[in-house]
């Protein structure tokens, strides 16, 4: 009740704009927090304010620390290498299943799966904006982690951004149109 508290008292500092309570707020919180997953409320309020005050180098750097305690590696630069492994591994991942087939898939019930996927979420805005190389990164994990652990309302996120990134760069707007339907 009192890690909920804290968290509940961090956001509303975070939406008041009082950055800096906020901050106190947080750093209460991720000294006493036990578990990365009691943490992980805190880290994204503090990328939802980073990001909202522009500092988007900022936000991918705590989504990338957070995502990494969570098992995660995300580059901190785009690296095609990195990019066309983590495409690869998501093409084999779907080898023998429709695209379409994936709405049945069952609910995500992990529940670091399910916060890995806010955290993705999260660092959707920023990476757009001042990392978009690794944006593939992002949606493949994203879609990956649907494969694995089943559907979430934010799956279809990670289908709607792989099917444009496969249709703008890649050229394939076949299943880029297949991904962006299923979503």
């Amino acid at each position: 009740l009192t890690l909920d508290l804290h968290i509940a008292a961090a956001e509303a500092a975070y939406l008041e704009g009082n950055l800096q309570r906020m901050e106190d707020i947080a750093s209460v919180v991720l000294r006493s927090a036990q578990t990365i997953l009691d943490k992980v409320e805190i880290y994204r309020i503090q990328i939802a304010a980073m990001t909202a005050n522009g500092k988007m180098l900022e936000a991918i750097a705590i989504g990338r620390n957070t995502l990494a305690q969570l098992g995660i590696d995300l580059p901190a630069t785009p690296d095609e290498a990195l990019t066309g492994k983590a495409l690869q591994t998501l093409d084999r991942q779907l080898q023998g299943r429709a695209i379409e087939d994936l709405l049945h898939l069952p609910a995500m019930s992990d529940l670091q799966a399910k916060l890995t996927m806010k955290l993705l979420a999260d660092v959707c805005a920023p990476i757009f904006i001042a990392m978009p190389g690794l944006y593939p990164i992002i949606s493949s994990t994203m879609v990956g982690l649907s494969l694995q652990f089943g559907n979430t309302l934010l799956s279809a996120l990670g289908y709607v951004n792989h099917g444009g990134i496969l249709t703008a760069f890649f050229g394939d707007v076949e299943k880029g149109y297949l991904f962006g339907k299923l979503a």
